[in-house]
């Protein structure tokens, strides 16, 4: 199979922009009739591929960002994939859809579903993006097992991150507090706005975390694949869930 991608770009690019498509069409077809629209999400699928160039260019500006903060192995590896990757791709994908939506200037509200739904969309691109990369420097290969778990996990994130961009839009009034009902309404937006990016952040940094601690220990590739595949299953779970309570929202 591998031999066929390499020698047929078609079925390469295919390979690489169906499963976004798919993942995108099953999460879709859960949220309200005619909250999401296609075109609109497809920009924000284009966002989230120029968020990518966003991160380069940081690396460009930074070249030693990268480089270990620490002697010790194990804070080292914490440090990258918590600060160094995560809360960055984070804040890139974060900064991609409000440019979106700068553009768009949205002279009306839209059901919060689609809001979910768009954030999602971004993360999906960044993966597209990221997968077209890992694909030309590492080969074809690399695409089966990046389809059910990076892919998953960036999709899992958008939605994360989507939920926090709700509630900042909306507040529910009903389950204030008396403390909470004298904060301003843009100290709670620049809270729920934070709080997005703090979030899907950490299940990135955990993701990347866990999978670069079991190669660094050697562990069974089943293993590490089963480790894997259950956190991004833990992580699906938890962002349907929160899908759901957004979805039912009129």
């Amino acid at each position: 199979m591998n031999e066929i991608l390499k020698n047929n770009n078609i079925l390469l690019f295919l390979g690489v922009i169906f499963p976004p498509i798919f993942y995108a069409f099953i999460v879709w077809a859960n949220t309200p009739r005619g909250s999401v629209k296609w075109k609109v999400a497809f920009l924000y699928f284009l966002m989230g591929i120029l968020s990518t160039t966003f991160v380069l260019n940081l690396h460009w500006i930074f070249p030693k960002w990268d480089n270990d903060l620490s002697s010790n192995t194990d804070f080292s590896l914490f440090i990258l994939c918590f600060l160094q990757v995560a809360i960055i791709e984070e804040s890139m994908k974060f900064t991609a859809f409000k440019i979106a939506n700068s553009y768009r200037n949205r002279r009306w509200i839209e059901h919060p579903a689609a809001t979910m739904f768009y954030m999602m969309s971004v993360g999906l691109g960044f993966a597209f993006a990221e997968n077209l990369i890992y694909v030309g420097s590492i080969g074809p290969e690399i695409l089966a097992i990046r389809t059910f778990t990076a892919l998953v996990m960036h999709m899992i994130v958008g939605l994360f991150m989507g939920y926090f961009l709700v509630r900042a839009r909306f507040v529910d009034k009903s389950n204030e507090t008396e403390l909470s009902s004298r904060i301003s309404p843009k100290i709670k937006v620049i809270f729920w706005n934070a709080l997005a990016i703090l979030v899907a952040a950490s299940y990135h940094g955990l993701y990347d975390f866990a999978w670069s601690e079991m190669s660094n220990l050697n562990f069974n590739r089943n293993l590490e694949l089963v480790i894997g595949i259950g956190l991004v299953l833990f992580g699906l779970f938890m962002a349907l869930k929160l899908s759901k309570k957004i979805f039912r929202m009129s």
